[in-house]
């Protein structure tokens, strides 16, 4: 008899003596803890921008069983053939909430239906698998990028009394300081990947494995959002110096490639 099934029927022999049977259930079912089933799809996408640094977006399926179950926190530890580790923290997600169809001019159109938002905690449900694309992020170069930002921002200030001179900006510690955290801090190399995800839910941590390879063309394709951020950075202080709304920043390349589960 397994330990579940001998507390409810020790509760359910109680209830019976006084006609508690529902008071009973609902104790049973806070005592009950969730079984959290989650399987992983066998694609991911990889990319390194200043929004993100590092990231991955991965696909996942949750489900509850027993009863509904929330999920803490998500983060997914990453490791290189060479020994080079990263934490990547899971920030947002994107919830898919199955396709509908509409009529359009006598044609049927297929709408995906889906909520992109930063992750403060996740339902699960036991009725149903529910799909999220997590997107794990990389605080760690946020932070420091952020600190290196205030200060070129103090220096925008200072020189927008003296001169407006973009050319005069670029050439000041601050600003060679933050293009050179952003190339340096890419984690991405050619080689293989060991991913593990860790999901923190109702008290416990449950692990997923999984993993993936880069290959040449990847880390060239990916490299090439080094000269992205340099002209967007660059447009940036302009449109800070100028007092100017207008973005006009150019997307940031991402990698889709297959994720192999492990386990």
């Amino acid at each position: 008899m397994s330990e579940e099934r001998g507390v409810f029927e020790w509760l359910m022999m109680i209830g019976s003596l006084g006609g508690l049977g529902s008071i009973v259930v609902g104790i049973y079912r806070w005592l009950v803890k969730p079984k959290l089933i989650i399987n992983l799809d066998d694609n991911a996408a990889i990319s390194y921008s200043e929004n993100t640094g590092n990231s991955i977006a991965l696909k996942m399926s949750f489900l509850a069983e027993r009863k509904g179950a929330v999920v803490k926190r998500l983060k997914v530890t990453l490791t290189h053939k060479s020994g080079a580790a990263k934490i990547l923290v899971g920030e947002y997600i994107n919830e898919h909430f199955g396709d509908s169809s509409v009529s359009s001019n006598g044609a049927n159109l297929s709408i995906r239906n889906a909520k992109f938002q930063k992750m403060l905690g996740l339902f699960v449900s036991t009725n149903y698998f529910s799909d999220r694309t997590v997107f794990f992020i990389d605080k760690e170069f946020l932070e420091s990028n952020n600190k290196l930002i205030t200060s070129l921002t103090d220096k925008i200030l200072f020189y927008k009394k003296t001169c407006c001179d973009l050319m005069e900006i670029k050439k000041a510690k601050e600003y060679i300081d933050i293009i050179d955290n952003f190339n340096k801090s890419q984690y991405w190399r050619e080689g293989h990947y060991n991913g593990l995800v860790f999901i923190e839910s109702n008290g416990k941590e449950k692990k997923k494995s999984f993993c993936f390879d880069l290959s040449e063309k990847d880390l060239e394709v990916l490299n090439q959002n080094r000269e992205i951020y340099a002209r967007n950075f660059e447009k940036f202080v302009f449109n800070n110096l100028n007092d100017e709304t207008k973005e006009g920043y150019k997307d940031v390349y991402c990698i889709l490639m297959d994720c192999h589960k492990v386990s």
